[in-house]
């Protein structure tokens, strides 16, 4: 059984390849027909299920957005993050809580949070590129201009933009 914290993001392969590792599961979704998957709780009540359609290769399915009901597909997977349309430009990511980080823009080699934390940096196609514990700054200059994702232990996120 594999637990995912609120605000939370994992990535399964419905590949049946086991072998490959945990997030391989052992069931294959055919992708040239329709089907449904079911999300349980630990005590095997449902949770959550979604049918979907035909999936085109490259392509993912899922929430518009966190916790939104509806779902769609996108054309560009965003694994292990928030789906966001990569198609047609940036949405803003949900802000929880009452995280700051400055400057936002960043200009400099550092950023700055308000209060001690223990965070993940990623870009918006999902990949971890920082990771600190317990700080309250970090130096920023080694990555591109872009647009980035700051999440912390207890869930908070914040948009990150390097100009």
């Amino acid at each position: 059984m594999t637990m995912i914290p609120p605000f939370g993001f994992k990535l399964f392969w419905a590949d049946q390849q086991r072998a490959q590792g945990e997030n391989h599961l052992d069931f294959l979704l055919n992708g040239n027909s329709n089907g449904c998957l079911y999300l349980l709780k630990p005590d095997s009540v449902q949770d959550d299920q979604i049918c979907y359609a035909v999936i085109p290769v490259d392509s993912s399915f899922g929430r518009a957005g966190d916790g939104n009901a509806n779902w769609r597909l996108f054309k560009v997977p965003t694994p292990n993050s928030t789906n966001i349309d990569l198609s047609i430009g940036v949405h803003e990511i949900p802000q929880h809580g009452n995280l700051i980080v400055f400057p936002n823009p960043a200009i400099g080699k550092h950023i700055f949070f308000n209060k001690l934390v223990t965070f993940e940096l990623f870009d918006l196609t999902g990949r971890k590129l920082l990771e600190a514990k317990n700080c309250r700054e970090s130096d920023v200059s080694g990555l591109a201009s872009g647009v980035y994702y700051i999440r912390i232990l207890n869930g908070e996120s914040v948009k990150l933009v390097i100009p």
